[in-house]
């Protein structure tokens, strides 16, 4: 996951699928307070926290996993 978005899909190896599930079963269930540090710079901030990315980050709004892979486009 990035700070506003998360990693490429369209990649070899890539599944929207595996994705949701790192997403919503593993950082979903972090504490809020958590800081993380983003793997790329897209952007003007280089930390955030989960609380904040399940905010504002579009990836990590809640929805069911046909939606998500839907709204990956795969």
């Amino acid at each position: 996951m990035f700070v506003g978005n998360c990693g490429r899909i369209d990649l070899p190896g890539g599944s929207a699928k595996e994705l949701y599930h790192s997403l919503f079963d593993v950082l979903y269930s972090l504490d809020d307070n958590l800081v993380m540090y983003s793997g790329h710079n897209y952007g003007n901030t280089e930390t955030s926290t989960i609380g904040q990315e399940k905010i504002t980050n579009h990836v990590m709004q809640k929805r069911t996993e046909q939606q998500f892979v839907e709204m990956m486009g795969q």
